[in-house]
C-alpha cells in the first residue's frame, strides 16, 4: 500500500492531475520514508494543493490522535494550502464522527462506506406480509385483523394511507398519522391524534397551525407501472429537505426525542371495534 501511496503523489508531482492535487497525511513513519525519496516534498512545491485528502491509519484506535487534525487544518492555510479540503475514511459511522466533531477535529469531508450500505446491527429484517384487508366484486374493502398477546403485533386494520404532519410556522415534523383511505382532513380544523397503543397520550392541533402530506404514491395500477422514479440527484436533494424538518431531538445519537407514529379516529374506531368483535362472547 505505501508503494501505492509513494507512486501516487509521484504521479502528482508530474502534473498527471493539474487540476487537483490529492496530499495524503500519512503515519510519521511512512511520511519519513517518502520525505527521503523527494517525493512529496518535489509534489507540494511544483503544485497548488487544492484538495487535502487525508489517510488516516488504525482510525478507531487512535482518535486522540484523529482530533489533532485540528491542529493541521491551521497548518494547511498557513503552508498557502488556504483551498485544502480534509477528507477522512476508514469504517466511519455516525458514532465515530460525532466523536471526531466533538473533538474539534477540522474534516470537511466523510468518505463513509461500508456502514452506509450494510447493517452490522441487523444484518437480516425479518418481515412478514399481514393481511388487512379483503377487496370484495364491488370494490369495497372489508377490514381484517390479526391478534397477538404482543400488542405491538395487533395489525391496524383496513385499506390505508400514511400523512406527514408538519408545525405550518417553522415547518418541522410534528408526527406522521395512519388513516383510512377514505378519510377526509381539513387543515383549517382542529386535529386530535394520540398514541395507538398509549391512548390517553393525545395531541390537540389548533386548525390553521399545521400542513398535511400524503406519503404514499401510487406505483402500479391493474399490474401496470403509473410511477416514474425520480433522478438520484433528485433523491438527495428530497432527502435533505425532509431531514431539515427534523428537530434537533430528534436527530441526536443518544437519547433522541421519538417521532410519532399515530392513527386517525376512524381508523382506530374500527380497530377497536375489530378487538371487540373478536372478544365477544354473545
Amino acid at each position: 500500500r505505501l508503494a501505492l501511496e509513494i507512486e501516487l503523489i509521484d504521479g502528482l508531482g508530474q502534473g498527471v492531475v493539474p487540476a487537483q492535487q490529492l496530499l495524503l497525511l500519512l503515519p510519521q513513519e511512512q511520511e519519513q520514508d517518502i520525505s527521503r525519496r523527494g517525493v512529496l516534498r518535489d509534489a507540494v512545491r511544483e503544485h497548488i494543493v487544492r484538495l487535502l485528502a487525508l489517510h488516516l491509519h488504525d482510525l478507531q484506535e487512535d482518535l486522540a490522535g484523529v482530533a489533532e487534525i485540528q491542529i493541521e487544518a491551521p497548518a494547511a492555510d498557513a503552508a498557502g494550502f488556504h483551498n485544502a479540503v480534509i477528507s477522512a475514511s476508514s469504517d466511519l459511522d455516525e458514532y465515530l464522527i460525532d466523536s471526531l466533531k466533538t473533538q474539534g477535529a477540522k474534516i470537511t469531508s466523510w468518505g463513509v462506506g461500508t456502514n452506509l450500505i450494510t447493517s452490522r446491527d441487523c444484518p437480516a429484517f425479518g418481515g412478514v406480509y399481514k393481511l388487512a384487508a379483503v377487496k370484495t366484486g364491488d370494490g369495497d374493502f372489508v377490514p381484517k385483523i390479526k391478534l397477538s398477546e404482543n400488542t405491538e403485533k395487533i395489525t391496524n386494520p383496513g385499506n390505508k394511507t400514511v400523512y406527514r404532519i408538519y408545525e405550518k410556522i417553522n415547518g418541522k415534523l410534528k408526527a406522521d398519522l395512519i388513516s383510512l383511505v377514505d378519510d377526509q382532513f381539513d387543515e383549517s380544523r382542529d386535529l386530535i391524534i394520540f398514541d395507538p397503543l398509549e391512548t390517553w397520550k393525545k395531541t390537540h392541533l389548533k386548525g390553521g397551525t399545521y400542513t398535511m402530506k400524503e406519503l404514499m404514491v401510487q406505483v402500479f395500477d391493474k399490474g401496470n407501472c403509473v410511477y416514474q422514479s425520480p433522478s438520484v440527484m433528485d433523491i438527495r436533494e428530497h432527502c435533505i429537505e425532509e431531514q431539515e424538518t427534523l428537530w434537533d431531538e430528534t436527530k441526536r445519537l443518544v437519547n433522541p426525542h421519538e417521532v410519532y407514529v399515530d392513527l386517525s379516529d376512524r381508523l382506530y374506531e374500527m380497530k377497536s371495534e375489530l378487538l371487540n368483535k373478536m372478544h365477544s362472547f354473545d
